[in-house]
Order: structure tokens, then sequence, then C-alpha cells
């Protein structure tokens, strides 16, 4: 009986509700991510900017500022390349309008990364900030081929080279058993050219000839002293 009470007695526990985790989703907008095509040729189907875009790390200041450049924003680090890849040229109703706002963008950057975008897309980086702001600008509103020579033919003629050079000159390994000999050649040559040293000395005079007698260079008669 005392059981029962004591049971009665003691407060019930409150069942708490259980929160489940759940993870939140932003939605994308997809025309955020859209590229537009452009008026020029896309990035990725000119050779030598595929060249130089995949020799860059995707955190380079040249390529993250050439995709704000582009886009108008840095980018993600896994998609700078792919995107550039995609650019065609910019797309604007009024293009005046919207040089001038890349023309300032760019100016923004140091020459240094001016020159870096502009070797990116293969063109001179030569001149003033300016100059080379407006050559990056007018390239990036249509983009073509540079006409240069292909980058990636003149590389893999120069590792060509470098492996028929490999291949005439090798370097034979020298195992121990040759150099001991090489050693013992060389000791033999070395006890050789001293042996044929002492024996000039020994064949050599004792005693040096007396020197000739002194004469007069004229024909007048030594004077008496």
């Amino acid at each position: 009986m005392a059981s029962d009470a004591a049971a009665k007695a003691r407060p019930k526990r409150e069942a708490k509700a259980v929160e489940h985790f759940t993870i939140e989703t932003k939605e994308v907008d997809p025309d955020d991510l859209a590229i537009k095509a452009g008026a020029g040729s896309k990035l990725g189907d000119v050779e030598n900017i595929v060249f130089k875009i995949a020799r860059l790390n995707a955190q380079s200041d040249e390529l993250k500022q050439l995709h704000r450049v582009c886009f108008g924003k840095p980018g993600v680090k896994t998609m700078i390349k792919k995107n550039l890849r995609e650019f065609s040229g910019f797309v604007a109703d009024d293009m005046t309008a919207e040089k001038a706002k890349k023309l300032a963008m760019v100016l923004k950057n140091d020459l240094k990364v001016i020159k870096g975008m502009l070797d990116t897309c293969d063109l001179s980086p030569g001149g003033t900030k300016a100059e080379a702001a407006a050559r990056l600008v007018d390239f990036l509103e249509a983009p073509h081929e540079s006409g240069k020579k292909s980058l990636a033919e003149k590389a893999g003629q120069k590792r060509k080279a470098a492996e028929k050079k490999v291949r005439l000159w090798p370097t034979p390994p020298v195992s121990l058993a040759a150099r001991r000999a090489r050693r013992a050649a060389a000791a033999r040559r070395a006890a050789a050219a001293r042996r044929a040293a002492a024996a000039r000395r020994a064949a050599a005079p004792t005693h040096r000839p007396p020197p000739a007698p002194f004469r007069w260079a004229s024909a007048a008669p030594p004077p008496r002293w």
C-alpha cells in the first residue's frame, strides 16, 4: 500500500517534443548562373587562351579579376575556369555604357594584374595602364583569335626535342667495378708518368758545361789597364 501511494505521489515527466535537424537550401536563381552568348568566340574555342587558363591557378589575381570583368563578380573557385571558357563577349542593350563601366572596373586593378589579364587573353601587355585597360575591354567585347602561333604545339615541340636529346645522349649507369677500374687505370698512368720523369732526370748531365770565353764585340784590341 505504501509503495502504491509513493508511486501516485511521484510527479510524472513531461515528454519533450523531438526537434528534427533540417538543412536549409537556398534557392538559386537560374538566370544568375546563365551565361548569355556574346558577339565573339567563346574563350574556350581560342586555343592559346585555353592553354593559358589551364596553366593558371583558379585563385590567381588574373583569373579572379578577369572573371569579375566578364561577369561582374569574382566567381566560385571551382567554376572560374569553366565560366571563363564559356564567355563570348559582353551582352548589354547600351554597349557604350557597358564598356565604360567595364573599363572603370579594369582600371581599379594594378598594372601588373591588367597585364596578366592581357597575357591570359593572348594579347600584347605593352602600353600605359589606360591603353592596356582599353585594349582588354575592346577584346572582351567580342573575343577572337589573336593569330599567334599555337602555344600547345610550341610546348609539344620543346618536349619532343628534350626527349630526343635524352635518347641520343643517355647517361649510362656506372657500376662499382667500373669505377674501381677507372681509378686503377688513373693510378697506373700517374705511376708511369713519375717513372718517366725520374728517367729523364737520371739521363740529364750532372754538371753544366763551362761558359764560353768573353769576346769583345768590336775589332779594336782590348785596352790595357
